[in-house]
């Protein structure tokens, strides 16, 4: 009886832990919620302007926000949001060991009135120390403000997607611009 409490409450803590978010503001241009087992990392991809890491559960979420007027500078101008997302997906895809990458359907909506893509992309990647290979899934946002293109990119390995993949709809999903 007292085994069958003890693993009750340590269950009803767990799912409450994670069901826990805290608003996370990134200077004066957005904000996004994380669940509170994420914490603020620095070392995931350096364009990013917010990098976050669940590292016990292995799950990573990076934010990169482009200034339009920067992007027309170099001569990049997207047509709609499905070349946005082809554009900045191509790397991460070639990152990927050959023949290993699948993608999902593509979804347009809308987080918070702006107009927004995603897709899934499953794929392998080889550590370069050991050459062991990964299999990892990510879910990838970009989001069009007036002046930002937002890339939200949430990740972990293949067989927690059905674990994750919500939790990363949600963080994409509670993005805002603040002006």
């Amino acid at each position: 009886m007292l085994r069958k409490l003890i693993i009750s409450i340590v269950l009803l803590t767990v799912s409450f832990s994670f069901a826990q978010t805290s608003t996370i503001r990134v200077g004066q241009t957005f904000t996004v919620d994380y669940p509170n087992s994420f914490v603020r990392t620095y070392d995931l991809n350096e364009s990013a302007s917010l990098q976050m890491i669940n590292l016990a559960l292995g799950k990573f979420s990076i934010i990169i926000q482009d200034e339009k007027a920067s992007l027309d500078h170099f001569k990049i101008k997207f047509g709609n949001l499905e070349e946005a997302l082809d554009f900045y997906i191509k790397n991460l895809v070639a990152s990927m060991e050959e023949g290993s990458t699948k993608k999902s359907g593509l979804k347009t909506l809308k987080i918070n009135n702006y107009n927004t893509i995603e897709m899934e992309l499953e794929g392998a990647l080889k550590d370069e120390e050991t050459s062991e290979l990964s299999k990892i899934f990510y879910h990838f946002s970009i989001v069009e403000t007036p002046n930002y293109y937002y890339q939200i990119l949430s990740w972990s390995n293949q067989e927690n997607k059905s674990k994750y993949i919500e939790e990363f709809r949600k963080i994409a999903g509670s993005f805002k611009e603040v002006n």
